[in-house]
């Protein structure tokens, strides 16, 4: 059932009384209204007719759209709050969302984690990104030869920090055997890690594997450790061994960028020369 209209137009039967469009336009009375003596009914009707259809076609729009009726009982509210309602309706059906493809209402979005093709970034996400690539740059490289504290520069938003541990050192032959086993690497580790969680940091550097005295035949001596507090730590190579097989290499853990662990020992002893 359709919804009723009880707002209708006046006057728009072919042949109405009414006057033309250009004799309206140049109508005196239009301007000014009619003041005292009597109206001509073409004029009055004419008035009457352009205000009736108007308010007809507005009515009607809100019948449609709504699905309700639209009755002339003089509540404004009500009239206005179902003209609202109607235009709402029709710029929801009648707009479209945008796409690649298709124009149509942008949605907004704060989200900084958002892969959407159809949504438009606010300025929340949009500082987001700056902030992250505000801190892209390579600046104030730090290296450490002996073990310290690194403290990061003002500003400083991320740092990656590369590991390495100490070898070990070969295994030394007496002077009446030939042949040599090496000391094994110390391991590598590379991290990147947020800046603005510590103040401070505790540098170990390791030291490699101490020499053996000479003319014995002794293992070598391991290499030490390094860390990064205890956000990365690379273990030292173990020193080489006489008979007892390779030496192992050192371990890393932590690295969320690369870990690699340090090389065994190489190489094999003779047997005594006599």
């Amino acid at each position: 059932m359709m919804a009723k209209n009880e707002f209708l137009p006046f006057a728009t039967a072919d042949g109405a009384n009414v006057l033309s469009a250009e004799d309206y336009q140049t109508l005196r009375s239009r301007s000014n209204g009619f003041s005292a003596g009597v109206a001509r009914s073409q004029e009055l009707n004419t008035v009457w007719r352009q205000a009736s259809v108007i308010a007809h076609v507005v009515a009607q729009f809100i019948a449609d759209t709504n699905n309700s009726d639209v009755a002339d009982d003089g509540d404004l509210d009500k009239l206005q709050a179902g003209l609202i309602q109607a235009l709402s309706k029709n710029v929801n059906n009648t707009v479209p969302a945008a796409s690649l493809k298709t124009a149509g209402i942008t949605q907004l979005s704060s989200a900084t984690n958002s892969d959407s093709e159809t949504l438009a970034a606010m300025p929340k996400a949009v500082k987001a990104i700056v902030d992250n690539l505000s801190g892209g740059r390579l600046l104030n490289i730090q290296s450490f030869t002996e073990s310290g504290i690194y403290t990061p520069t003002p500003g400083t938003r991320k740092i990656r920090v590369k590991c390495w541990g100490a070898g070990g050192s070969g295994a030394r032959m007496s002077k009446q055997s030939r042949g040599s086993v090496s000391g094994a690497g110390g391991a590598y580790a590379e991290v990147l890690l947020d800046a603005t969680s510590f103040s401070s940091v505790s540098v170990e550097v390791g030291t490699g594997g101490a020499a053996s005295a000479d003319g014995v035949s002794l293992d070598g001596g391991d290499g030490g450790g390094s860390y990064f507090g205890k956000h990365v730590i690379c273990g030292g190579g173990k020193g080489g061994l006489i008979g007892k097989g390779l030496a192992k290499g050192g371990e890393p853990a932590g690295g969320n960028v690369m870990m690699v662990g340090g090389q065994s020992g190489k190489g094999e002893p003779t047997l005594p020369v006599f």
